[in-house]
């Protein structure tokens, strides 16, 4: 049994001087500015956390100052696990 392949050509990648060059513009042309960041590390969004009470993964949304802003499920939602889950508990006899 013979299987027919065909490989066509690929544009080599180009660089930099290249990519101005076909664009008839000048490698002296300014950089772009890079965005303004905040200091220090921005939080990372959405964060993944799991809760042993309730074995639940949650999704946390974080504001700038890193403060949890959100989650799913949400702060009522995840209580009223943790309520179930303490009332379902077997009692000891």
């Amino acid at each position: 049994m013979s299987i027919d392949l065909a490989i066509q050509g690929t544009v080599a990648a180009r660089h930099g001087p290249e990519i101005a060059r076909d664009r008839g513009t000048s490698d002296s042309a300014p950089p772009a500015k890079p965005k303004e960041q905040a200091s220090g590390p921005s939080p990372m969004n959405p964060s993944l956390n799991f809760d042993p009470s309730t074995g639940l993964v949650i999704m946390e949304f974080r504001d700038k100052a890193g403060e949890v802003s959100s989650s799913i499920p949400s702060k009522r939602q995840i209580d009223a696990y943790r309520r179930g889950a303490r009332d379902t508990l077997p009692t000891s006899a």
